[in-house]
This record gives C-alpha cells, sequence and structure tokens, in this order.
C-alpha cells in the first residue's frame, strides 16, 4: 500500500516537464518527430491537415465550433454589432 508520501514522490517523479520558453514551430516539429518516431515530414503533413480542418470548421456559413478530443475545443462566438452613435 502507497503511503502519502510515497504517492507523492511517484505523481513527481512521473511529472511531464514543465517548459519554460516558447517552443518555435520547427522546435514543436523536432519535438513530435522523435517522440512519435514519424519523420519531420509526416508530422508536418498531420499538423497541415489539423490546421485545414480547424479552418474549414470555423469559417463562416459552417458549424463554427471545432474539437480536437483531449487536446483543444475552439468554438467562433458571434457577437451583435455596435449600434451606431448619435452626433447631433
Amino acid at each position: 500500500m502507497l503511503t502519502p508520501k510515497k504517492a507523492s514522490a511517484n505523481l513527481k517523479k512521473n511529472a511531464p516537464k514543465i517548459l519554460q520558453n516558447l517552443m518555435t514551430r520547427s522546435k514543436t516539429l523536432a519535438q513530435l518527430d522523435t517522440s512519435a518516431e514519424l519523420t519531420k515530414k509526416q508530422v508536418q503533413a498531420v499538423l497541415g491537415e489539423a490546421v485545414q480542418f480547424m479552418e474549414r470548421h470555423l469559417q463562416k456559413r459552417s458549424e463554427g465550433q471545432s474539437t480536437l478530443s483531449g487536446l483543444l475545443d475552439i468554438s467562433v462566438e458571434i457577437k451583435p454589432d455596435k449600434k451606431a452613435e448619435k452626433r447631433i
């Protein structure tokens, strides 16, 4: 049986690393291709398709929301127009 100290130690050891700097696109592609054992071109193709998928779901006259399960949820919020200011 795990004691609370051992359980918290296991959580700390298995926790993902916190990144301090913003990753550029090329660094992100490099990280994904090494961790997923894919080539850089394959990773670029997958991310390119994901971008096109999002654009198709978020443009005008579409459903206005898109979800990549477990990663992100994006929706378009339509705000009403502001009324014109009356100048005298």
